[in-house]
């Protein structure tokens, strides 16, 4: 996870947590509007093309 987010980051694209103290975190993707799970952010930097 923290790689893709690491990634999405050099594509200047910015991932947040909502709330770190949940037990399910979800995170905010800059460009889009709805809050993410981290299998949806993962998807995203695939589709930016990152290679795990």
């Amino acid at each position: 996870m923290e790689a893709a987010i690491r990634f999405l980051k050099s594509q200047a694209i910015l991932v947040t947590v909502v709330d770190r103290d949940a037990q399910v975190r979800q995170y905010f993707v800059s460009g889009k509007r709805d809050r993410k799970f981290a299998e949806e952010v993962i998807e995203i930097a695939i589709e930016k093309g990152w290679v795990e």
